[in-house]
């Protein structure tokens, strides 16, 4: 399913999205290449950056090297703060949270959260029960 919407909000949507019900993103973020597939009831905060495209390290001459790209994969009920940056190849497991400005270069389990430059555990997420 493309949503119009998404078109309209990005600077650069050349990635095919699958995003399923109660996607709730907001503004400035940038969506570049590959595919980009957001499960239902994902939270994305402001100024998200979802890179499926990178670089590998080159020679001196030039350190930008060959292109290399990567699917992202962000499931079910995850949070994904202001800020952070998802890079190419990763998946956000089930349920987990982002922190705001995080820089996520590998995948995060289910139920975890993390945050830092680059991303690290900060802690696993027991179940928890909504307040009522």
């Amino acid at each position: 399913m493309i949503c119009p919407w998404l078109s309209a909000t990005c600077r650069w949507l050349r990635a095919l999205f699958r995003v399923r019900n109660n996607i709730y993103p907001t503004q400035s973020r940038k969506y570049i290449d590959k595919k980009i597939k957001i499960r239902k009831n994902v939270f994305l905060g402001p100024d998200v950056k979802l890179c499926c495209v990178s670089h590998e390290i080159g020679s001196e001459e030039l350190r930008a090297g060959n292109a290399k790209s990567g699917d992202i994969i962000i499931e079910d009920g995850s949070w994904i703060g202001i800020g952070a940056i998802i890079l190419p190849g990763v998946t956000i497991g089930k349920g987990s949270i982002i922190a705001a400005g995080a820089v996520v270069t590998k995948d995060v389990e289910e139920n975890t959260i993390v945050g830092g430059v680059p991303a690290k555990v900060i802690k696993k997420i027991e179940n928890v029960r909504p307040k009522l």
